[in-house]
């Protein structure tokens, strides 16, 4: 029968071996070292939708293009090479080039 008590005997035994977690080493797992790793909270996150629903940006892509741009003004401003570079490929660059190139229908009222 599993039970809390159960719970907290299994944990109490796998650390019987480990020393104190400490709180500042802990508190700082996943932050932004200087080694190319982020820290996710460390963006806003509304830019962020906005980025993930561009075509070409997916999982793999978007903190990268987040590290190498202030906005999505000098995102737009990039040449297709320099996307494809960023995006890590051929495809992603020309689908977000192209999008951004896109001349869009204007209605006047």
């Amino acid at each position: 029968m599993r039970s809390p008590h159960a719970a907290a005997d299994i944990f109490a035994a796998l650390k019987a071996e480990e020393p104190q977690p400490d709180g500042a080493t802990a508190a700082s797992i996943g932050q932004n070292q200087g080694d190319g790793s982020f820290n996710e909270s460390e963006y806003n996150w509304e830019p962020q939708e906005v980025l993930r629903r561009l075509p070409g940006i997916n999982q793999s892509n978007i903190y990268r293009v987040m590290r190498s741009v202030e906005n999505l003004a000098e995102l737009a401003g990039k040449d297709e090479p320099e996307l494809q570079r960023l995006l890590g490929g051929k495809a992603n660059g020309t689908k977000l080039f192209e999008f951004l190139r896109t001349t869009a229908p204007v209605s006047v009222m």
